[in-house]
Formats: structure tokens, sequence, C-alpha cells
């Protein structure tokens, strides 16, 4: 899926260039209807590209990073939140979510979130994300329930979420990779 991501990112920024430079040249020949006709895709990845680079992930607070990562309000009972995101020129967003909260809370989070079964496996492939926060260092012996979301209101068109619960700790790690 992030090969996939990559490759429309590139294909955009080939079109930006290519519009770019056929309206420069349509320019200098002084065929101004053509220059702005090829002008108008240049301005729109213009713009997509500073939405990329600068946003949308432009939030102070912990909460409500996590309200932009899962879609919906961090419910009481959750403390110790620390968040962490990553969004750079591919599209997309990877973003790593930790706290501590009780079974009853956690039980608040997973229909929320429309989590369903998963495996410790799932939760550890989906991390394939090479830049990691210092404080996440989920202990894999230690997790005991796994969860997986494709179908929350998440910040872009595709996204998996992967929970997993520590039990003796009352800890939950999310990972959250998403890209449009």
């Amino acid at each position: 899926m992030q090969v996939f991501s990559e490759l429309i990112f590139l294909a955009l920024i080939g079109l930006f260039l290519a519009s770019t430079i056929l309206s420069v040249h349509l320019l200098r020949k002084r065929r101004y209807a053509g220059a702005v006709l090829c002008a108008i895709p240049a301005v729109v990845f213009s713009v997509y590209f500073a939405h990329v680079l600068f946003g949308p992930f432009q939030f102070s607070s912990s909460k409500s990073n996590f309200r932009y990562a899962l879609g919906f309000e961090l419910p009481d009972g959750v403390t110790n939140l620390e968040t962490w995101k990553e969004e750079g020129f591919s599209p997309g967003v990877v973003i790593y979510l930790y706290f501590v909260a009780a079974t009853n809370t956690l039980a608040l989070i997973l229909p929320a979130g429309h989590f369903t079964n998963s495996t410790a496996d799932e939760f550890q492939g989906a991390q394939k994300h090479a830049s990691k926060p210092d404080w996440w260092q989920p202990k894999q012996a230690l997790l005991t329930d796994f969860w997986k979301s494709e179908d929350f209101n998440g910040p872009y068109a595709f996204h998996s979420a992967y929970l997993a619960y520590e039990v003796s700790t009352s800890t939950v790690w999310i990972y959250l990779d998403a890209f449009e």
C-alpha cells in the first residue's frame, strides 16, 4: 500500500512539472488561452502539495491529535496520553498513540473506532514505518489483546488502525497508517 501511495505522489509531481513547463512554453509563444488552461493543473497541484507539506495535522494538544487520528473524542478515564505523527512528501500520515485506560474505557473505544479482533502478527507487521517515537516500545510478550479497524472516521481516504492492549498495566498502543 505504501508503494502505491508513493507512485501516485510521483505521478502528481510529474503532472505538476509537465503542466508548469507547458504553460511557460505557451506564454513565450504568446498563446495566453492555452497558457491559462495549462496553468490550472499547476495551481491545483501547488495547493495539494502545500496541504501535504504543511497540514492538516497542525494540532497542539494530545486530545486534539487523538480526535484527528480516530475521528471521535477521547473518552473519560484515559491517562498518560502520548501522540506522535509523521507526515511528509508521501501523501499520508503515520500516527502512534499510547495511553493508559481501564478495560471499561477500552470497551468504549473499541466500538467507537469499529475495531474487530486481530492478531499479534498483524499488529507487529503493520508497523513497517522506520521512524518511531522514543516511547513506542510495546513489549510483545506482555500484549494480550489485539484489534484492527479500517472503518473509522480517520483523516484520510484509506486508513488502518491497529490496537494492542496490555492487561497487566492497562496500556493501550495504537498504530495508524493512512494515505489519500
